[in-house]
């Protein structure tokens, strides 16, 4: 499996996250706790094929942190399986929460109707 730098939004992750782990491609290692939440650990395979048959060890690993209930990616990491600890190269926060302040801007902001007031058809 190569890596590739791009972004995908939620629904691209969601949809590639579950098709590999559906294809055996990624596998269910365990669960880690982040911000209070219980995600799924998933993690490429250690090795893989060629053309001919031959099997191929990989030296990287990407282990990805997903909701298991939607599968929607939260966090990847890049771990290097070839050196002693598995040293992690590259950590990607995918989703972040920060706190909004409260009143009354805020609220209308986050509000589809006010986003969207109601059309009063004029006859």
């Amino acid at each position: 499996m190569a890596f590739v730098e791009g972004t995908l939004d939620g629904v691209e992750g969601i949809t590639l996250y579950r098709a590999l782990y559906r294809e055996g491609l990624m596998r269910l290692v365990g669960r880690e706790l982040r911000d209070g939440q219980s995600l799924w650990k998933l993690e490429s395979a250690p090795a893989s094929y060629d053309a001919n048959g031959r099997k191929i060890a990989i030296r990287t690993r990407l282990v990805v942190l997903v909701d298991p209930k939607t599968f929607l990616p939260i966090a990847e990491r890049v771990i290097d399986a070839a050196l002693p600890g598995h040293p992690v190269a590259l950590e990607s926060n995918l989703l972040s929460y920060r706190r909004l302040p409260s009143g009354q801007s805020v609220a209308n902001l986050l509000s589809v109707a006010a986003q969207h007031p109601p059309r009063v058809p004029r006859g």
